[in-house]
């Protein structure tokens, strides 16, 4: 699990302008959708509750030519809560949230059909880490707990874009990923977070 972090770093090296021609920031702001599967019904609907939220993400990279660009990028995945309460003398209540992180490098292949506008194709890979949170609470006492699990993300993206100027770009895309393992027992029933979907609107500074 520890090479991640030293593939960024080695493919920071490579996307410095000493070794690439332009360098560019980009910024994503968009949706995020957890595939789950579940062993049974009451973690099957928690799990449908929390698969959806916000998603972030920061890129630093380089072109190489005006085909082909690297990035490293380290992305937020917004916190997802729901709670059910059960309206009686105990007042008792039931929390989960999910929230977590990624990070890792990529790289996009621009097809220009117009010399401003283009689809972009390109992969990525990274280590992501998950965080749930469980609190109960009942007859005024609570219970907390906190699962965390963490591995590879691997995922294929696709994009359109366009320059605005030539320093600026805007792009729509998608990006399907796949998560290496993300396995929690919740109520003696198992959640296994699978995938993502993820759409997003991004912004890129070229210099």
């Amino acid at each position: 699990m520890k090479t991640i972090p030293y593939i960024a770093l080695i493919a920071a090296l490579y996307v410095t302008p000493t070794f690439a021609n332009l360098l560019y920031l980009g910024a994503e702001l968009g949706h995020i959708r957890y595939g789950s599967e579940t062993s049974g019904p009451v973690t099957e609907q928690l799990a449908d509750d929390i698969d959806d939220g916000a998603m972030a993400t920061l890129k630093v990279g380089s072109y190489f030519g005006p085909n082909l660009r690297v990035y490293g990028f380290l992305q937020r995945n917004g916190e997802s809560e729901v709670s059910y309460r059960e309206l009686s003398a105990t007042g008792s209540q039931f929390t989960l949230s999910r929230d977590g992180y990624q990070y890792g490098v990529g790289s996009d292949y621009l097809f220009h059909f117009t010399p401003a506008s283009y689809i972009s194709v390109g992969g990525r890979v990274g280590y992501y880490y998950n965080t749930l949170d469980v609190s109960a609470r009942a007859s005024g006492q609570t219970l907390t707990s906190q699962i965390d699990t963490d591995g590879i993300a691997a995922g294929l993206s696709t994009s359109i874009g366009h320059h605005f100027t030539d320093h600026i770009s805007l792009e729509l895309g998608y990006r399907y990923e796949k998560l290496e393992k993300d396995d929690n027992v919740l109520l003696g029933q198992r959640i296994t977070f699978e995938d993502t979907h993820q759409a997003f609107l991004g912004f890129n500074y070229t210099f």
